[in-house]
């Protein structure tokens, strides 16, 4: 047996690019709903959507209970935490692994992709999040298969993989006692759980080739930020070397992956993550010629220019959020932004 270790209700996205788009502009799908939108020249403002592609384990260990809420319900309600306030933001994705298709002989099937990459996810993506823990933990290959579905996306990209546990499901490994994952959970009746005839190979620890997967993921442009929720305390060695080979190691902390302790704490694990990915600049396609009679709007409230905590001119076709005003759109406080031209530019009184 294994060890199972920006505009919420716009279908088309933040300024209403295409769902799976990765540019969208700040006009194309709004409405002032009534706000005090003063002037009539509404400017395309091209703003990259960052991508964060979930891998998410759904192993048989999810199925613990942390509070009387099982590790998996846990992490599904964290995901749709961000994904309800920043999912105008960015575009999403997901795999769950092993596969929702794994069952009785095999559990170490793949991770599959069950919600391909879209700005703002419905309830499709909810959906997709509604399945029943069970089954070993394959990352490598499941990170191999994730591959194919990231390389042809444009950046920013990365990858948030979440697991309360460490790899394996490797059938080509052979181990001793110290990496196999059943004797280091102390769960191991015999000498070795990873020799046959007793022991079962597929609960090696799959290191090596779980940080070549990695590897693999950075070199085609995808970071990979590792989150160990709790489950995961017996791995921390392999799941320092996976956040260093990720490429977004934590820096400030006792340890390179994002170690949870509190999995009430998740959601703002993952929003910590997609806030740094958020942009606040915008390049408009179509620049009014003078500067003076152009104003941003947060949900119909006039945003002034500030340099400090409104929004300034990079250039004479850049806009920049800064300060407050950024912190609110990647913190997911604003639903809609609008560039609008033809009337004064509103300064702090």
């Amino acid at each position: 047996m294994l060890y199972a270790a920006c505009h919420r209700g716009d279908p088309e996205g933040t300024g209403g690019g295409g769902a799976d788009s990765a540019n969208a502009t700040t006009t194309t799908g709004f409405s002032s709903d009534g706000a005090d939108i003063c002037g009539n020249e509404y400017h395309d403002a091209l703003s990259k959507y960052p991508l964060i592609y979930f891998v998410l384990d759904r192993s048989g260990s999810m199925s613990d209970l942390e509070d009387g809420v099982t590790r998996y319900e846990k992490v599904r309600l964290a995901t749709l935490e961000l994904v309800d306030s920043l999912g105008a933001l960015v575009r999403v994705g997901l795999t769950l692994y092993p596969s929702p298709n794994a069952g009785l002989g095999s559990e170490c099937l793949a991770g599959e992709e069950v919600y391909s990459p879209k700005v703002n996810p419905g309830s499709q993506f909810g959906n997709a999040l509604d399945v029943e823990p069970g089954g070993g933990t394959p990352t490598a290959a499941t990170l191999q298969a994730v591959r194919p579905h990231l390389s042809n996306q444009p950046a920013p990209k990365v990858v948030i993989l979440a697991t309360d546990g460490a790899p394996n499901c490797n059938s080509a490994l052979t181990c001793g006692a110290d990496s196999c994952i059943v004797n280091i959970a102390g769960q191991c009746p015999i000498a070795n759980c990873c020799e046959p005839p007793e022991g079962v190979v597929e609960n090696c620890l799959d290191y090596a080739a779980t940080l070549d997967a990695i590897d693999a993921l950075v070199a085609e442009g995808t970071n990979v930020y590792v989150v160990g929720i709790p489950g995961s305390e017996l791995f921390g060695t392999a799941l320092n070397g996976m956040a260093l080979h990720g490429n977004v190691p934590l820096t400030n902390a006792d340890q390179y992956y994002y170690k949870v302790d509190d999995l009430d704490g998740l959601a703002e694990v993952f929003k910590g993550i997609a806030r740094e990915l958020v942009s606040c600049t915008f390049d408009l396609t179509d620049p009014p010629e003078e500067q003076g009679l152009t104003n941003v709007y947060f949900d119909g409230n006039v945003v002034y220019l500030d340099p400090e905590n409104g929004w300034t001119w990079v250039d004479g076709d850049t806009i920049e959020l800064v300060g407050a005003a950024c912190e609110s759109l990647k913190d997911g406080q604003v639903e809609q932004v609008q560039i609008v031209s033809g009337c004064p530019t509103e300064t702090p009184k």
